[in-house]
């Protein structure tokens, strides 16, 4: 980000040169070396659990999509009913090395670790050396990224590309044109891994759109140069919709940019003020929303994400403290606030599912990376009244972090009827069986251990 000139009135980023700047490519390899040897060593504990193999209805939908791509149908017959980067990518590594699930699960350790070299350059960039180092030793053994990179599904890969954009958007600085388009079709890749992540195009179109006004040195044409910097980024977006788009309408017939769970899913018609708050306060709790494959439930399993790995309520005080001490910077900070903060506005507008952080969680550490970083420096400068300012947002975020509301989700909505052994369910070895169907398909082998085969 730029360097803000002295007596301007705006901070500068770097207060202090630091030791650590002389540092920056070794702690980079450092960081992702470490991150690779935590998520290796949890990889070998999960391999060795009952949970290897035993993958729940929405994972063995991804396996066997993976599989039906592997197998040479790359275009299907409907809209996609969900983003389809995760599936192709499976149909490829299953194509190239069979449908063991180990291929895929260390390349998203490999991912998992770019992301935490990626949130150390974020914050680095942002804030300062140290606060890049604190935020990438967060990343690198935070608990839900281990969890994110050992599970077959898109999580680790959302979060990696949307840690991407921020990180060429920052690079960009609002105006190198070819890293803006690059953000652009990252943020598109991103909406193919996670619907709803394409709402984010709007915050960061505003950003791009103001930004000229509140840090550029131009005099004049800051309207112009707002709309061409929105327009290529918007043009790198549409490098990936276009081809989705006219695929669902060769197959279908329908105009359809978006999958159509996006369409389906999207709007809720509760937007009462009770509900909003409830769902603000289940992004923000220390717990993992219910879910059928876990976070907390994996944990009861894994040691690793007991001892070692630190769960999101350790690093929601450090989170908001960061926010709170970078207020003075605002206009540096405004791309970060935005895009944070128009994904909390688009999880407000859909029904609650879980690992609703993921995507959004490498923000969540840079600010709790900055937290540490810029609570130690106003303690040390004696800025007092940051001191507070920083423990009481601490404070307050971890009471609401803490708040145990009855959150309705599709998996908690309303409790299972009693039923009988073979009731209406996909079978647990063969997801791919019809909603509605009673009993195993034919071709269906037993399950793992403790789970049913119909």
């Amino acid at each position: 980000m730029r360097r803000t000139q002295e007596g301007s009135g705006t901070p500068i980023l770097y207060e202090a040169p630091s030791p650590l700047a002389l540092y920056h490519r070794p702690i980079m390899w450092g960081l992702l070396v470490a991150a690779l040897l935590v998520r290796a060593a949890y990889l070998k504990q999960l391999h060795d659990s009952p949970l290897w193999d035993s993958l729940p209805e929405d994972q063995l939908r991804y396996r066997d999509w993976g599989a039906r791509i592997a197998e040479g149908n790359l275009e299907g017959s409907e809209p996609f009913d969900r983003g389809p980067l995760y599936a192709y990518l499976l149909g490829i590594l299953f194509r190239l090395f069979g449908q063991e699930l180990l291929i895929p699960r260390l390349l998203q350790i490999l991912i998992g670790s770019v992301t935490c070299v990626l949130i150390y350059r974020i914050a680095r960039h942002a804030f300062s050396p140290g606060a890049g180092l604190a935020a990438g030793v967060i990343a690198a053994m935070f608990g839900p990224f281990l969890f994110y990179d050992g599970m077959i599904g898109p999580e680790g890969l959302a979060a990696f590309l949307l840690a991407a954009v921020i990180f060429q958007l920052l690079e960009a600085d609002g105006s190198q044109r070819g890293l803006l388009a690059t953000a652009g079709l990252c943020l598109g890749l991103a909406w193919l891994a996670r619907d709803t992540l394409i709402l984010l195009a709007a915050p960061v179109v505003l950003w791009l759109l103001l930004d000229p006004w509140l840090r550029s040195e131009m005099t004049h044409g800051r309207t112009r140069e707002g709309l061409a910097r929105a327009g290529t980024f918007l043009f790198g977006i549409l490098l990936v919709m276009a081809p989705v788009a006219a695929r669902n309408i060769h197959v279908s017939g329908e105009v359809l940019l978006l999958t159509r769970a996006y369409w389906e899913g999207l709007y809720t018609p509760d937007l009462s003020l009770d509900r909003l708050s409830r769902q603000l306060l289940a992004f923000w709790s220390h717990k993992e929303l219910p879910h059928s494959f876990g976070h907390d439930q994996h944990g009861e399993t894994i040691e690793m994400l007991q001892l070692l790995a630190p769960a999101f309520g350790w690093i929601a005080p450090l989170t908001a403290a960061g926010l709170a001490l970078s207020i003075p910077r605002w206009r540096d900070m405004l791309a970060l606030w935005l895009i944070g903060g128009g994904y909390v506005a688009s999880i407000l507008l859909v029904v609650l599912q879980g690992q609703i952080r993921a995507p959004a969680a490498p923000l969540l550490v840079v600010f709790a990376g900055y937290g540490i970083v810029g609570f130690a420096r106003s303690v040390s400068t004696r800025r007092f009244a940051w001191v507070l300012v920083a423990l009481i947002a601490a404070g307050a975020s971890w009471l609401a972090s803490h708040q145990d509301l009855p959150i309705q989700t599709p998996l908690t909505a309303s409790p299972p009827a009693p039923r009988s052994a073979c009731a209406p369910r996909p079978c647990s070895c063969c997801a791919s069986a019809p909603r509605g169907t009673t009993g195993p398909p034919p071709a269906c082998a037993p399950g793992p251990p403790g789970h049913s085969p119909c």
